[in-house]
Parts: C-alpha cells; structure tokens; sequence
C-alpha cells in the first residue's frame, strides 16, 4: 500500500491479526523519509509475544524525540471510568472548566 507524502501521523484500528504488518509498515515508511511516523495502535498491539517484542525493538531503534508509537489503552468502561463520569454529570464536584490526563506503560514487560 502507499502511504500519502504528507502522512506523518496514523490510527491503526484494523483487525487485530493485521497490526504487526501495519506497524513495521508505517515504521519502515518514517525511516524512509527521514522522519518518524507517529502511531497510535488500538490493543491489542499483536496477536503473539514474538511479534510484539519485534515491533517494540523496531519502534526502539527507530526512536525519535519528535515521534511516538503509543497502544490505546482505554478506560472507557471501568468502574474507575464511570464512577468519575456519574460525579461528573451529578454536579457534586461543579463545573468542570478544565481536565488533563495521563496514562502510560512502558513496553519493556513484554
């Protein structure tokens, strides 16, 4: 597939048995043209350990300060999640005017 020449970022929402191919794709693309493709992936980020740890060392050494390749870890449906969006809607805590959240893992476990 062509990756359009002003693409410098993409959401990989595919079948999941699909997301290695696309990965290394999208991360071979960036060190092509010289500058790291960003990469947000839905989890799982593959379907078996072996190509995990193979796009990890990629991503790794194709490291760069001004790029990421992030694995959406969503909260939507936790308990967590929606207790906080009930006191939300319920107007105990006020109007919300501003939130900032963070989230991440390194993938060095796998």
């Amino acid at each position: 597939p062509t990756i359009g020449a002003n693409v410098d970022g993409c959401i990989v929402c595919t079948p999941h048995a699909t997301h290695f191919q696309i990965g290394e794709e999208l991360l071979r693309e960036g060190e092509k043209r010289g500058k790291p493709m960003n990469i947000l992936m839905e989890k799982p980020m593959t379907t078996n350990v072996r190509q995990a740890h193979s796009l990890h060392n990629l991503a790794t050494t194709l490291s760069d300060p001004k790029g990421c390749f992030l694995v959406n870890h969503s909260a939507n449906f936790r308990t967590q999640a929606r207790t906080a969006r009930e006191i939300v809607l319920s107007g105990k805590i006020g109007k919300i005017r501003h939130v900032t959240g963070f989230m991440a893992s390194p993938l060095s476990w796998i």
